[in-house]
């Protein structure tokens, strides 16, 4: 497109300008790049023009004249900077290469021209990164909540970078889990600008993210959050995705669509299986019935990502955590036997009582309050569950 020869500030913060008018998004700013002249667009939309490149109503037209009058793109570009907001260009060192190129035309339909990023480590946009996409429904169960974790961490512990979308449930999880590690920077994109933190719950993990990696978007500052914005925002975040996997979906929404992305460009999409009663492992149960391959675990996602050229290192590396309370080999037999009746599902007492009678009610009572105190089984509104190893070790 020829956008690397871009490096005037001028032109720059123009771009940023366009990026700001309504309804003037990725595919409009590809054309005035590869039209190559963005001041000249930028002036003739100042005069209540558009340029022959930019498809456009009547309607377009005069609101771009109007607001691109109120807009002084060097001041807009310094609020960026000042807030600590790098913007992007398409060729740059830092802007992201995603995995969508369309050979045939070397075009790229998913990473938008100009993008916005903050954090203080962008190492894991670098092209020879291996990127691993965490996926999920927002109304994650505990298991999926758990598995998610425990990719995020152990992926991250291997070297590979974690992207995800920074919602609640599988996405925060899968943060949550590469951040324990700290050994990997983490990515993030979201749909919104950012200066805007959504859900207003994940205020500090975005700061987390940001510390230990970077927060990506591209829409500048002072956009909010709209529900159209968050499957657009999907395209980047499985085009920076060398492997994508899905760790529970309901049967509709962001994550199929996602993965329709991915498997439409080539690249790998992983599910995680689920019982087949949950409404939540619905989406990664048909993915899979529909021919995804199952993901049963980090190994299987290190061999996807040595399918599409991507060695890593899977070398015994020390242990995040040497000890701590959720160690089964210290349990006692009792509490050994009520932790196999729960199972990974969640379960009342008497489910319990049914999996180990000879137990006896007091014996499950003494060893469900052990396995709780030692952070290896949860109560929530009378249902009981196991947590994750890695959960365990790492408790909130």
């Amino acid at each position: 497109m020829g956008c690397s020869v871009i490096t005037d500030q001028e032109v720059r913060s123009v771009l940023l300008a366009m990026s700001s008018l309504p309804s003037f998004g990725a595919s409009r700013l590809k054309r005035v790049l590869e039209a190559g002249d963005p001041l000249v667009d930028w002036e003739r939309l100042l005069a209540g023009e558009v340029p022959d490149h930019i498809a456009a109503t009547d309607v377009m037209r005069r609101q771009w004249r109007d607001e691109a009058r109120r807009i002084d793109p060097l001041a807009l570009a310094a609020k960026h900077e000042a807030a600590g907001v790098t913007v992007s260009i398409d060729g740059d060192e830092h802007h992201p290469v995603s995995r969508s190129v369309d050979p045939s035309t070397g075009n790229d339909p998913y990473m938008p021209p100009l993008l916005f990023w903050r954090g203080d480590d962008a190492s894991g946009l670098r092209p020879e990164q291996p990127r691993v996409g965490i996926i999920g429904t927002r109304r994650a169960s505990r298991y999926g909540f758990d598995i998610a974790r425990e990719f995020g961490r152990e992926l991250a512990h291997l070297g590979i970078t974690v992207v995800s979308g920074l919602a609640s449930g599988i996405d925060a999880a899968g943060h949550r889990g590469a951040l324990d590690s700290g050994a990997t920077p983490v990515v993030a994109v979201i749909g919104c600008g950012l200066d805007v933190v959504y859900p207003k719950s994940n205020r500090q993990l975005y700061g987390d993210v940001a510390s230990g990696g970077v927060v990506l978007s591209e829409y500048p500052l002072g956009t909010e959050p709209a529900s159209w914005r968050f499957p657009a925002r999907n395209r980047i975040l499985a085009a920076l995705s060398h492997v994508l996997v899905v760790v529970e979906s309901h049967d509709s929404g962001g994550s199929l669509i996602t993965a329709g992305i991915a498997g439409g460009w080539g690249i790998p999409v992983l599910a995680v299986p689920g019982a087949i009663r949950s409404e939540g492992s619905r989406g990664a149960n048909k993915l899979i019935a529909d021919g995804c391959q199952p993901c049963l675990g980090v190994d299987d996602i290190l061999d996807a990502l040595t399918l599409v050229g991507l060695n890593v290192d899977s070398s015994p590396k020390p242990p995040l955590v040497e000890k701590g309370l959720g160690r089964e080999d210290e349990l006692g037999e009792r509490e050994r036997t009520v932790l196999t009746a729960i199972g990974w599902e969640r379960c009342s007492l008497d489910q319990i009582l049914g999996g180990c009678a000879e137990v006896g009610m007091g014996g499950v009572a003494t060893a469900l309050a052990v396995l709780q105190q030692r952070g290896i089984v949860t109560n929530t509104d009378g249902l009981y569950e196991q947590l994750s190893h890695s959960d365990r070790l790492s408790p909130r």
